[in-house]
């Protein structure tokens, strides 16, 4: 009776795991995305700027819609 516990407790632990590793690895590629349309639309990044854009997801979404209205880069941030 334990034993079997012990392994349904195991394949939970390893689907949460591949649930969190796959909502992280689609983040940095969101994230990726936006930071190659900034370049593309804005050319080079200010210094440090990359740093700036750690959010969640959702955030990082919105960014990326900005993008297609901006005339700058504080457009895209509401700055």
């Amino acid at each position: 009776m334990l034993a079997e516990r012990v392994k349904e407790w195991t394949k939970e632990w390893k689907a949460e795991g591949m649930q969190q590793g796959m909502k992280q690895g689609m983040q940095k590629g969101v994230l990726q995305l936006l930071m190659r349309q900034l370049e593309v639309k804005f050319d080079e990044l200010p210094p440090g700027f990359v740093a700036r854009l750690k959010a969640d997801e959702e955030q990082i979404l919105l960014w990326s819609e900005r993008i297609l209205t901006a005339d700058k880069l504080s457009d895209v941030f509401g700055n």
